[in-house]
């Protein structure tokens, strides 16, 4: 037997995850509209901005519900962004490192190989090159 979802509505000090497990239980007991409509009445009465962070911002966002934010909240956000785009940059450049680095053991293998099979021609192209 499900729990009627509207007799535990969140509080001012929920979390942001309880709000979103909350809009979970609405929408599978009551469907997308309704959860809509009783989500943003229970949350003028009851939200917070401590619980208005990107998390549930975005997570509503994607289910076609919007609830303000602050000027403060769209610099963070904005924020967010950026450092995840930098973030990305770090994690992609840590392939190309690997890559690099990759490059660079199966060159000094090819290297060591080639001196190891014919020493006498290895030293005599060092030779060259030194003089």
């Amino acid at each position: 037997m499900k729990v009627d979802p509207t007799t535990n509505i969140p509080t001012s000090s929920s979390k942001s995850e309880d709000w979103v497990n909350w809009y979970d239980e609405l929408e599978s007991n009551f469907g997308s509209s309704q959860a809509k409509a009783l989500f943003l009445k229970a949350w003028k009465l009851r939200g917070n901005q401590n619980a208005n962070d990107l998390n549930l911002r975005t997570y509503l966002k994607n289910k076609g519900v919007v609830i303000s934010e602050s000027g403060w909240d769209k610099i963070v956000d904005t924020g967010a962004g950026v450092f995840d785009g930098i973030s990305d940059m770090f994690h992609m450049g840590k392939y190309a490192a690997i890559a690099i680095g990759g490059t660079i053991i199966v060159i000094t293998g090819i290297l060591v190989y080639n001196i190891v099979k014919n020493p006498n021609k290895a030293i005599g192209t060092a030779i060259k090159y030194v003089k």
